[in-house]
């Protein structure tokens, strides 16, 4: 073969195995070439990554490695906070239900912070720690009337934050109000 004429194959770019193109420093074509799997199989303690079986995930939980359990996230870790309630309660959580942290702090997964609520009563619970009162659905501080007399005083001009001060209710509220998004059914 001819060196250095475009469109040749120079003798030291043949793969030897198929005779086809391969990199000048290449071994073999990239059809030829066996790729090293020294991963392959090695999973959980034999992986050389591996980081003693838990992790905190984005929203802050620990999660710990447990690839039997019904209903793991992404490569085999689940909650600690669910492992540790279900073990306590000795089966798994129904679908419905969830684990919240009393004090709110995701890494601390002792019993004693740790109970069992449903989904839409879990939603609740943060909705009032989180400070939005607008969204709780508990007992209301306002009533019929007192929308009404609060949608008179802002046509009259009056700051939505004195209003909220005087029903102690939040600013953003009576933003609501004054916008129609809630009590529109009140004139």
């Amino acid at each position: 073969m001819t060196q250095g004429v475009k469109g040749t194959i120079s003798a030291k770019r043949v793969c030897p195995q198929c005779g086809g193109r391969k990199g000048y420093y290449a071994e073999a074509c990239r059809s030829c070439k066996v790729y090293p799997k020294p991963m392959l199989g090695r999973k959980g303690v034999l992986h050389p990554a591996w980081k003693r079986g838990f992790e905190i995930d984005r929203d802050g939980y620990i999660r710990t490695y447990n690839p039997n359990h019904p209903w793991p996230r992404k490569n085999g870790y689940v909650r600690e906070n669910v492992r540790v309630m279900e073990l306590h309660i000795g089966h798994r959580l129904k679908p419905n239900e969830v684990v919240h942290h009393k004090d709110g702090n995701k890494t601390n997964n002792d019993l004693h912070n740790l109970e069992i609520m449903t989904s839409s009563a879990h939603s609740r619970e943060h909705r009032k720690l989180d400070g939005a009162p607008w969204l709780y659905r508990g007992p209301r501080k306002l009533n019929a009337e007192s929308v009404a007399v609060i949608k008179k005083r802002l046509r009259s001009g009056e700051s939505q934050q004195k209003i909220a001060d005087d029903f102690g209710v939040a600013q953003t509220l009576i933003s609501f109000i004054s916008r129609g998004k809630v009590w529109c059914h009140v004139s």
